[in-house]
């Protein structure tokens, strides 16, 4: 109840000018983990509904494309949960933190598709 009542974003989602600095960083970690042989996935954390409905759709356009361009470019696996079903307000600490119960859970969901592959 108090996390449905109580959410105001606290981001600002219109400051793009780290955009390319971010991205030249994932590039060169990315390039940097292959060298190494470290395998690497990238995952979208699980959010509660009253924060991702407050994502502006060109941000999720923007960071989905990127992550795909990655994924494609360097054959690494992506996993979206910023939305999943999976996850009920219960396991949430607050609009965008898992609490312990929920971090369980996303563990196992993880622990699953890494071993997996």
């Amino acid at each position: 109840i108090k996390i449905n009542n109580s959410y105001e974003m606290q981001f600002d989602f219109k400051q793009t000018k780290y955009n390319s600095i971010n991205e030249d960083f994932v590039i060169k970690t990315i390039e940097n983990c292959k060298k190494r042989g470290v395998k690497i996935i990238f995952i979208t954390t699980p959010v509660y509904k009253t924060f991702s409905s407050k994502i502006p759709n060109n941000i999720l356009k923007y960071t989905n494309s990127l992550a795909n361009k990655f994924c494609a470019k360097y054959d690494i696996n992506y996993y979206n949960f910023l939305t999943d079903k999976q996850f009920k307000i219960t396991d949430f600490k607050n609009d965008n933190h898992l609490n312990s119960n929920g971090a369980k859970k996303f563990t196992l969901i993880l622990d699953s598709l890494i071993v997996g592959n």
